[in-house]
This record gives C-alpha cells, sequence and structure tokens, in this order.
C-alpha cells in the first residue's frame, strides 16, 4: 500500500496546521517577495488561504478537514478538502469541498464586494465555495455586499472572507449565503498529530480502513510538491 501512495500524489491530502507551519518557515527561509510575488510558490499560498479558511469552518462546525492542490490548472475549485465521520465500525460519512481562492490587495481597484463581482464574473464557479483573503483595511458591510450577491444570482454554493484582524489572528466570516463568523489564532494552530499531517483516503472501506496515515514518510516542500523521506 506505501508504494501506490508514494507514486499518487495527487491523492496525498495534508492538515491544514502543517500548512500554517510550512508557509511560516517559507516565510524565514525565502522571505516576504519571492513566497507572495512568485509563481513557484501560487499554490502554498492558495492552500495557506483555504487552511484558514477550513480552521475556521472547523470552529464553527467541529469538523476536521484535510487539504490538497487541484492539479488541473484550468478546472473550477483551486483546491479540494476532505472530512469524514465515523458512523459505525463499518459506515462512514465522507465529505469533500471544492474551494477557489482570491485574494483582494491593496492595489485592487474598488472594495471587497467589486473584487467578488469580478471573480464571479470570470469564472464558472458552481458548487464551488469562494474564499477571498481581504488584505485592505476595510469594513465589511455584511448586509450591503449580501444582498448585492443575492441580486447576482450566483451559482456557487458559499462565499467567505478571511482578513487580519491582528496578534496574529484570523477573521473568519460567511458572508453568502449565511451570515456567521470566527476566528482562529495562527499560533495555536501549530499542532497535529503527526501520523495524520499526511493521509491517503481510500474511495471505499477496506477491512474497515478510512485513509492510510503517512506519518513522517513523506516531506511537504514549499512549492507544494512531496519528497520522500
Amino acid at each position: 500500500m506505501h508504494s501506490i501512495m508514494r507514486t499518487n500524489r495527487n491523492d496525498i491530502w495534508v492538515h491544514p496546521n502543517a500548512i500554517i507551519r510550512l508557509f511560516d518557515k517559507s516565510v524565514k527561509l525565502l522571505g516576504n517577495k519571492p513566497l507572495l510575488k512568485n509563481r513557484k510558490y501560487a499554490p502554498l499560498r492558495e492552500a495557506w488561504i483555504a487552511s484558514v479558511f477550513l480552521l475556521g469552518i472547523r470552529e464553527l462546525s467541529k469538523k476536521t478537514w484535510w487539504l490538497r492542490v487541484n492539479p488541473e490548472e484550468n478546472d473550477v475549485g483551486d483546491l479540494f478538502a476532505w472530512s469524514y465521520v465515523e458512523m459505525s465500525q463499518n459506515q462512514t460519512d465522507a465529505q469533500t469541498l471544492s474551494i477557489q481562492v482570491f485574494t483582494h490587495r491593496k492595489t485592487d481597484s474598488g472594495n471587497v464586494y467589486d473584487g467578488i463581482k469580478r471573480k464571479l464574473n470570470n469564472r464558472d464557479l458552481k458548487g464551488c465555495k469562494l474564499v477571498c483573503y481581504l488584505m485592505k483595511d476595510e469594513l465589511i458591510k455584511w448586509d450591503y455586499i449580501n444582498n448585492q450577491i443575492k441580486s447576482l444570482s450566483p451559482k456557487l454554493g458559499e462565499i467567505w472572507i478571511i482578513g487580519n484582524i491582528g496578534n496574529r489572528r484570523m477573521g473568519v466570516f460567511n458572508i453568502f449565503p449565511n451570515k456567521q463568523n470566527t476566528s482562529i489564532n495562527l499560533d495555536n494552530n501549530y499542532q497535529t498529530i503527526d501520523e495524520k499531517t499526511f493521509i491517503f483516503p481510500f474511495r471505499g472501506l477496506r477491512k474497515g480502513k478510512i485513509f492510510e496515515r503517512l506519518g513522517s514518510m513523506v516531506h511537504l516542500k514549499p512549492d507544494f510538491t512531496f519528497e520522500d523521506i
């Protein structure tokens, strides 16, 4: 089984905590500019945004998620997330999410709603959760944004905004179709049970197993590629 997992890299899912750790280490190793500007590290940037989002919805739903980057660049979702609940010894309820992320930077024109509208106009996001990383200092006008988005009749599932609210805390806001919010402390999301940092989910139960734990068998690099240890 291990030889299959080590060649099927697209099926390795990563705990969000591990991605937060990798991003912080990469900033120290490479510096802000290369990590934030170089296309080589775009998968890690997108995975970091999605990880903050998934840690936020874990606070709201108490579900733990694992993440992988979509290898198809032109597909709807940038990333996928996977979670499971053991209903009984022989029954598992697994759930997947398709996630599209983007950044609304200080240099981008308009407010965050303008950025969301541009994204909705440019891509078919049916079935996706759209997550915007807001880098501007901007008051989020929940009711206004929610009403404006409703008038567009989008086909996507949900729209979320994440943003820095100070002292290594990130706010996570659901603005469509519902209104809910939470926050996470990035420094409190460093610990992961090592054997669950990287997992290989099975498409069906195999002798009662839901996934294989890779533990320290693989290493994730800043360009979001894996190498054997």
